[in-house]
């Protein structure tokens, strides 16, 4: 069957409907523009739950995603723990108030994009996705094998990291060293299955994170150079060995690897990008998911203003270059102190790496 083309004039155009392109979706929408939140469905990568600090409340409260958060039950855990810059264990409690919020993402991600169609914006199912280079209209292959070109004042591209560079003339400007998160998801009775916990080890570092379906997933952060070098099996089991915690007591392989590399990209053409498409955070930060809140409500107004006449397209574009690097290289600085604190591995890649990094931000 003849495929049609058919036409959607909208003031904003938002790809990618997850926390940043929903959240920027439901801003404009609730401002009473026109807007089409472009969503392709599919597996995804990453973790399936992140931590939030307890001030993220203040972005959550400012972006309309704390409503959500409270109703689906995201309190983050009770206990957290770490192995830092000595081989103890050391647990700590929190009071309520300084729990944080632990996502489920899929949830949470869903919760997001009705509330962005409650508030009016139109979501449409994607395949293929391509922008024009005046950053003016969304051609796009639909769910039921349609064209669809849409027009638009502006286009937000929120696709999260994997986003291809093809797609909005991406180039990376900084990143840290390569950084790959091999995981694998347990089932097993711990003392420690309820309790967050980070670990430095001469490979990396682990995150034991405990999921709302009583499981819990495991993840070791380490050099991508160092496990194409060392093989992935081996530098595993090397650091299930080199821990304290409870990683040592695991005896499952990994099951998956995403890259999970900090970076800040720019793109050249005239379009706005925001959440980890453009500032990727390193995760040890637990502020990824935050970034793309804040990052979706600056697109956001950015975006409006062009609608509404205040500002050039090309002007808001380097706006919202500028803002994602002003937070990138701020995060930068504060990733790389909390590596420099831990000192037992210095000779071994992941932290020569890491720790040989300089504070004075290269330039943009």
């Amino acid at each position: 069957m003849k495929s049609t083309t058919s036409a959607l004039p909208v003031d904003v155009a938002v790809i990618g409907a997850g926390p940043a392109g929903a959240t920027a979706a439901a801003a404009l929408a609730g401002a009473g523009l026109k807007v089409a939140l472009l969503h392709r469905d599919g597996p995804r990568a990453g973790a399936a739950e992140e931590t939030l600090v307890p001030a993220a409340r203040r972005v959550l409260e400012r972006s309309g995603a704390l409503e959500c958060v409270e109703q689906l039950g995201f309190h983050g855990r009770a206990r957290h723990a770490s192995v830092w810059s000595e081989p103890v264990l050391r647990v700590r409690d929190e009071r309520d108030d300084e729990r944080g919020f632990q996502v489920e993402r899929r949830t949470f991600d869903a919760a997001l994009r009705a509330r962005a169609t409650r508030a009016g914006a139109q979501l449409v199912e994607v395949g293929q996705v391509t922008i024009d280079e005046r950053g003016r209209e969304v051609r796009v292959r639909t769910a039921e094998d349609r064209e669809l070109v849409v027009a638009a004042c502006a286009v937000i591209v929120a696709t999260g990291r994997a986003t291809p560079d093809s797609l909005a003339r991406l180039a990376t400007v900084v990143e840290l060293p390569a950084t790959l998160a091999l995981s694998t998801t347990l089932s097993l009775q711990h003392e420690l299955a309820h309790t967050n916990v980070i670990e430095a080890v001469r490979e990396g570092w682990w995150w034991w994170l405990p999921l709302a379906d009583g499981r819990v997933e495991l993840t070791l952060f380490c050099d991508r150079e160092e496990e194409r070098s060392v093989g992935r099996e081996a530098l595993w089991s090397a650091a299930l060995r080199g821990a304290v915690g409870p990683a040592r007591e695991v005896q499952a392989r990994p099951e998956r690897g995403t890259l999970a590399t900090a970076r800040l990209r720019a793109s050249s053409a005239p379009i706005l990008v925001c959440g980890d498409a453009s500032c990727a955070l390193d995760p040890l930060s637990s502020q990824g998911l935050e970034t793309a809140l804040a990052s979706a409500q600056h697109a956001a107004h950015c975006a409006r203003s062009v609608v509404e006449g205040r500002s050039e397209l090309a002007f808001a574009a380097l706006e919202r270059r500028a803002w994602d690097a002003r937070l990138w290289h701020a995060h930068r600085r504060q990733t790389t102190e909390f590596l420099r604190s831990e000192g037992r591995f210095a000779d071994a890649p992941f932290w020569r790496a890491r720790q040989a990094l300089g504070l004075t931000p290269s330039s943009d």
